[in-house]
């Protein structure tokens, strides 16, 4: 229909980024692996706020898919148990296709 909907920008976005400025984001991920890049992040974390972070071994938690990760939070200073997260990082069919942050 010759229409820009809000769904197309980012498909837009990516060739504009590739064929005009020469950025392509697949080549660009190879210099950021995901196991690197998701350690990085929690040693950030734990060094802002004061936390521990410790991934629980798989099987010892539940979660609804295998590639689900689990992580203990406790306070650095105290060793006070505060919480779990679960880091489920991976598209897959019936996911949300966008960033559930």
């Amino acid at each position: 229909d010759g229409k820009l909907d809000a769904w197309d920008t980012s498909f837009y976005n990516n060739i504009l980024l590739k064929e005009k400025y020469g950025v392509d984001n697949e080549a660009i991920r190879k210099f950021f692996p995901l196991d690197h890049v998701v350690e990085t992040t929690l040693a950030i974390y734990q060094e802002l706020l004061g936390l521990t972070f410790r991934e629980l071994p798989k099987g010892t938690f539940w979660s609804w898919h295998a590639q689900v990760r689990c992580f203990e939070v406790t306070d650095t200073d105290s060793s006070q148990q505060l919480g779990f997260f679960y880091l489920d990082l991976h598209p897959r069919t019936g996911k949300y296709g966008h960033a559930a942050i």
